[in-house]
């Protein structure tokens, strides 16, 4: 009994572990759950007797049922679209043909220990492949072109898969050693405790909808290939209070150098997204009353992190170098064109591999101290946004000549916590707001009344400011699930 805890109990645990922390730590909207359901299956149809015909035919009509009603109340069944009970069917049919399959299949540890390697591993890739839809709207292949820029990837890509696969080698190899010559009561016990759990898990989630003790890869991953991605995470879809306060950016990519203004300013402000609380945004937006604008609303981005913003800015969304990115552009029209980030240009590799995007000066945390900018020690210890704007302005200041300056801000990364040195905005008072909302809307209000009064100074230069996404990293629960995902403020000033 102690060895069958100790398998049966660890090795779904450890076999789910990895793609958690993935989802706790990106924080992903869908959410993963402790238990990877699909391998506790895995584990229980293998523990069926193969002479035991009344067991399995039991097992496969309880795991047809279970694919196509579990999280899914019987309204939701009832008024299902096609392309949901096709994955239904198909989950019902993947499961199925496992017990069928692992019937005629030879019963002995080496068979078994390779069969359930090889079918977790491949659940592992689908649910690293659901995480980063779902998060990040790509799939593995384009996370693939991603990571290639990092040294990080060699551990994504092929350290972790194999660790996790010796990982389940490993305790497969002992625990089928011990379970399929042994005498005991394996295969009753396993389905009482797959029950225990499934019903734990239903329980825990009718009580609060926001963790799950155990998860459906399959399920998961096969609605973000059938389905459109926006189902997946429905915090994508705009309520109608908030459509009917801002406007949605519906014009033209700006793809293109606008020639009429002899200096533009493109402004990636960190993790600057919508919230869900109307009057939140309309705080913030207040800050640029004002200055000049051409548009104030929302803007949807196609991915959720910092670096595909900016390569969606620079036009070009899948990260390729080209002669038609937008700072290239602005440089064969005459503008001197800068980057400027207020943390190091080694991360996302970005001072060797912005060059060629057409930038004549790339400026990060060292350059930036060594002219003398000042440093803070919020979310990534780098440039003051207060202090970069001010070099901003140094910049614009030189009328003789024309700029195109693209400026990812810094002050308002996670994780979000005061310092004693640190102000409290208005909005801590005004809005209630919890220690990581105070710390993160704080951050945040010293940023925008930065680039407003930038924007202010120079009425002449034309401002684009726009988040990159959502603010993440958070642990107080609810905090990320406030803001609208992949949506971001907009302004166009001057």
């Amino acid at each position: 009994m102690r060895f069958f805890l100790f398998y049966l109990i660890l090795l779904p645990l450890l076999a789910s572990s990895l793609p958690y922390l993935a989802c706790y730590f990106l924080d992903t909207p869908v959410l993963q759950g402790f238990f990877s359901v699909d391998v506790l299956i895995l584990l229980s149809v293998l523990l069926i007797p193969k002479k035991n015909i009344v067991l399995r035919v039991f097992w496969i009509l309880a795991l047809f049922l279970y694919s196509v009603f579990y999280a899914n109340t019987f309204k939701e069944i009832i008024l299902s679209q096609e392309s949901s009970e096709l994955v239904n069917l198909i989950l019902a049919f993947v499961y199925t043909a496992f017990a069928i399959i692992t019937a005629f299949i030879p019963r002995n540890k080496y068979t078994y220990t390779t069969l359930f390697t090889l079918l977790a591993l491949v659940l592992f890739v689908a649910d690293a492949s659901n995480i980063l839809y779902a998060t990040f709207h790509i799939t593995l292949d384009e996370f693939w072109q991603l990571a290639q820029f990092f040294i990080w990837s060699i551990a994504l890509f092929f350290a972790i898969p194999l660790l996790q696969g010796f990982l389940l080698a490993f305790f497969s190899f002992n625990f089928f050693k011990q379970t399929l010559n042994s005498k005991d009561n394996y295969p009753v016990l396993g389905l009482f405790l797959f029950i225990f759990i499934l019903i734990l898990n239903l329980g825990v989630n009718a009580l609060q909808n926001r963790e799950r003790i155990i998860s459906m890869t399959l399920k998961d991953t096969a609605k973000s290939f059938i389905q459109t991605g926006t189902n997946i995470d429905q915090s994508t879809f705009l309520r109608e209070d908030i459509k009917d306060a801002f406007p949605v950016f519906q014009g033209p990519k700006i793809s293109s150098p606008d020639t009429n203004y002899t200096s533009v300013v493109m402004v990636l402000v960190e993790s600057w997204g919508v919230p869900k609380n109307i009057d939140l945004l309309k705080y913030s937006f207040s800050f640029f009353d004002d200055v000049p604008q051409s548009f104030k609303g929302l803007y949807l981005r196609n991915v959720a992190y910092t670096q595909g913003a900016e390569w969606e800015d620079f036009n070009m969304p899948q990260g390729m170098a080209s002669d038609f990115t937008l700072p290239k552009l602005y440089q064969n029209a005459h503008y001197e064109t800068w980057y400027l980030h207020g943390y190091d240009g080694d991360f996302y590799e970005r001072k060797t591999n912005y060059p060629a995007l057409g930038f004549d000066s790339l400026l990060f945390r060292t350059e930036l101290f060594k002219r003398g900018l000042n440093s803070c020690k919020y979310g990534y210890p780098g440039i003051c946004d207060t202090s970069t704007a001010a070099f901003i302005a140094e910049i614009l200041s030189d009328s003789g000549k024309k700029h195109f300056i693209y400026w990812t801000t810094l002050d308002a990364h996670y994780p979000y916590s005061l310092s004693p040195k640190e102000k409290e905005s208005d909005f801590c008072k005004d809005f209630n707001l919890n220690e990581a909302e105070c710390a993160y809307y704080s951050r945040q209000s010293v940023s925008l009344k930065t680039i407003a009064s930038l924007a202010k100074k120079f009425p002449r230069t034309r401002f684009i400011v726009r988040g990159d996404y959502r603010p993440m990293g958070a642990s107080t629960p609810g905090f990320v699930s406030s803001f609208y995902h992949r949506w971001v403020p907009m302004l166009i000033l001057n």
